[in-house]
Formats: C-alpha cells, structure tokens, sequence
C-alpha cells in the first residue's frame, strides 16, 4: 500500500488526472459493453430467423408438390392418358426442390442444428436432408409396384417428414419466438396455420375425390366430410385471416409501416380467403347434398386453387418476414451505431475537459516552476561571481603580501569612523611582532599591538 501511494505522489499532475479519468470512465464503458452486446444479440436473434425463413422455403415446395405427385401416381394406375407424363415433370420438380433443400441445409443447416447430435437431442435423427431425400428416391423408384394404399402410406410418411423438418427450423431458428407482434404474427401464418392448412387440403382433396367416385356418400363419409370442413373453417381458414390481419394492424408500431407489406400481403390474403371458402363451401355443400352433383376432378380443381393461393400467401408472407427482419436489423445497427458514436464524443469531450483542467493546472505551475529555475540560474551565476570576486582578492592580498615582503616595507590603515587600525603582515613582522589587528583608541596612538 506505501509503495503504491507513494506511486502515485510521484505522478505528474496531468498523469493523476488522466488516471482519475480511466477510473471514471470504467463503468461507463462496461454498461456500453453490456448495451452492445444486447443489441448484437438482438442482432444474431433476427438472423437466425432469417435464416429458418429461408430453409423453410424448399420444404414449403417440397409440402405444394408432393400430395400433387400423390394424385398424379394414382392417376397413373388407372393408365389415363397423359398422366405418366405429368408425373415425370412433378418428379423432375420434386428432385428439384430436394437440390435446393440440400444446397440450403449446406449453407445454414449447421447452424440450425440440422445435424446428427442437433436432431438427436430432440428425437428427430431421422430428419437430415440427404435422409429425407433418399425417402423420397425409394418411392421414386417403388412408385410402379405399389398399390392406391401404399401409395398413400409412403407419401403420407414424406409429407410428415417435411412438416417435422419445418417444425425443428422454426424451432431452432427464433422464429417461433419473434419479439414483435407483426413479424410474429407472420411467423405464426407461415411456419404454423398454413403448413397446416395445406395439408388438410391435399387431405380433404383425395378424401372428398375418392368418396365422389364411389358413388353416393356414405353417413360415415358425409360426417367426416363435415369434420374436416369445420377444421378448414375454423382452424385454418379463420386463424390464418386473423393472424394475417393482426400482423397488418400492428406493422406501424414497429420500426415504421412496411410498404411492400401493406400492398402485397391484403391482395394475396384476399385470394386466398375466396378459393378457400370457395372449396369449404364445396365441402360443406357435398356431405349435406341428398345426390351428388359434383364431379371429382371438378372438387380436385376447387382444392387445387385453394391450395396454389395458400402457397402465394405463404410465399408473400415469407418474403415479408424477411423485410421486416431487415427492418429491424437495420433499426438495431443505426442504434448501435449511434450509440458508439455519443460515446466517442462524450469520451472526446471528457478527454478534453481532462486536458483543459490539466493545463489549466499545470500552465501556471509550469511557469513558476520556469519562472523559479531562471532566478535559481541568476543566483547561481551571482554567486559564481562573487566567488570569482573573492578569489580574485585574494590573490591581490597574497599578491600584496608578497611585494611587501621582496620590498621589506609595511603597510597599515586608519578607519577615521571606527578609529580602527590595520596593519598589514608585513608591518608586523617589521616591528617584530605577530600578524594581528592594532586597535587604538586615538589617531596615531603608537601603541603597538599587543602580543599574541
């Protein structure tokens, strides 16, 4: 503790100050650290859903295409004319999708933990890209042995795959935990409702299509035609509509009104609203119907239109999750980057303040100090020349002396205001007496000094 007090006494003003200063100015830097380091969290957070909204595009082609190759391979059993070669261009498609699900679970899959010890950890080994795909090469290939049932079976199993690989990017990617209500409410239509809604589609649709070509509806067809209208109407048709328009009434409260959002997202909602009321309202009118008198393909037609505009609706949504990603991503920087730049000119100011206090201080103790060291150097010089002075004398003394002495004469002096007398060696040794000072009390007393 002494050595470091007297550290710090040895310390120049400027140099006390300066280290106040840092000792000052530490908090004041951990609490920017600790800012920034949120808003780069933030940062990272919205990234990440960037980053599952894009992996989840191939599979949402993947989810459109699919239940499609399903009904165009049933069609294929029944060797209707063109249905083989609508098949090989769906297949051609499909392959197509799963390049791109590879090529994008290359860039980002790693960091959404599509891996082995990522899927592991939440039983999902089985849902790696490459594994999936190979699923879909061996249905590719079996695709001429299999019956209607099988048929089904295999693309039942491919299409849960692609929704649990949705489920674990919207999972591992924040999506599903979006901060702001409008991004979020996105999120909830793309990821959740419309995934959903697609597939009880592409359900109902084969459902309803092969009940139609059996003839009149059974009581157990028409209740689980009811069902599933119900589910279209209320679970998906209705919660996507909500969820869309939430995230509409709620875009001004967040970093600003995204124009593409207000312009794109209403007309493709709208779209979809009509087709899939369109087919509900088939649905409902088929299992209440006495007769029959709608056509499959006619009901596959409906389904197919409610299908393509969901898809549009999904594909608009994502793309706008995206700019409103962007939106806040930029927000955060501008923030960081504002943030840094009043702390380098609150830095810069307290560095001058510093600075100023510093010279305002040591200015005037710099001056006397120069002030002190030019009187210590004329003191000096003085002195020097009082010695010099002095030696000089006496060198004129001894110089004196010594002329008296080769000249045998003396010499002495009387101090009229004193009445003192002063005798030089000489004098003395001539009288014969000891050097000494002759004191008298009158002018020429011949009084001589007296003896040592």
């Amino acid at each position: 503790m002494y050595k470091l007090t007297n550290w710090f006494r040895n310390l120049k003003v400027s140099e006390k100050l300066g280290l106040i200063s840092i000792f000052f100015i530490m908090p004041d830097s951990v609490m920017l650290y600790l800012f920034i380091t949120g808003i780069n969290a933030n940062l990272q957070f919205a990234s990440l859903e960037k980053m599952g909204n894009s992996y989840q595009r191939p599979l949402e082609v993947l989810l459109e295409l699919i239940p499609e190759h399903q009904l165009l391979a049933e069609r294929a059993l029944t060797s209707r004319a063109g249905a083989n070669a609508d098949l090989a261009k769906k297949e051609e498609e499909i392959d197509a999708a799963f390049k791109q699900l590879e090529a994008v679970d290359a860039r980002i899959g790693k960091d959404l933990q599509f891996t082995d010890e990522g899927l592991a950890k939440r039983n999902r080994s089985h849902f790696r890209a490459h594994l999936v795909r190979q699923d879909w090469l061996d249905l590719k290939a079996a695709r001429g042995t299999l019956d209607r049932a099988d048929l089904a079976e295999k693309h039942l199993i491919l299409i849960n795959d692609v929704r649990t690989m949705i489920t674990h990017a919207g999972d591992m990617s924040n999506l599903i935990l979006d901060p702001d209500l409008d991004s979020y409410y996105l999120m909830d239509t793309t990821l959740l409702a419309l995934p959903q809604t697609q597939e009880r589609l592409a359900t109902v649709m084969q459902y309803g299509a092969q009940a139609i070509k059996g003839g009149e509806l059974t009581p157990e067809a028409r209740q689980r035609l009811a069902i599933y209208a119900q589910l279209l109407r209320e679970s998906d048709l209705d919660r996507t509509a909500g969820s869309v328009q939430t995230a509409l009434n709620e875009d001004a409260n967040f970093y600003g009104v995204s124009p593409s959002l207000q312009r794109r997202v209403p007309a493709a909602l709208n779209d979809y609203v009509h087709s899939a009321n369109f087919f509900i309202n088939l649905t409902s009118h088929l299992q209440q119907a006495e007769t029959n008198q709608i056509s499959a393909e006619d009901y596959l037609q409906a389904g197919r239109q409610a299908r393509r505009a969901s898809f549009r609706l999904w594909s608009v949504a994502s793309e706008e999750i995206d700019h409103l990603l962007d939106a806040r991503m930029a927000w955060y920087k501008a923030r960081r980057t504002k943030s840094l730049m009043v702390t380098a000119c609150a830095l810069l100011a307290a560095v001058s303040f510093v600075t100023f206090i510093t010279k305002s201080i040591s200015g005037p103790l710099t001056q006397q100090a120069a002030e002190l060291r030019s009187a210590n150097t004329a003191l000096q010089a003085e002195i020097l020349e009082r010695k010099r002075a002095e030696a000089d004398l006496r060198r004129s003394e001894t110089q004196l002396a010594n002329a008296q002495k080769i000249a045998g004469i003396g010499s002495w002096e009387w101090d009229l205001l004193t009445n003192d007398f002063t005798w030089s060696e000489e004098n003395f040794r001539l009288h014969g007496f000891e050097a000494a000072y002759l004191s008298a009390e009158l002018p020429g007393d011949p009084r001589p000094p007296p003896s040592a």
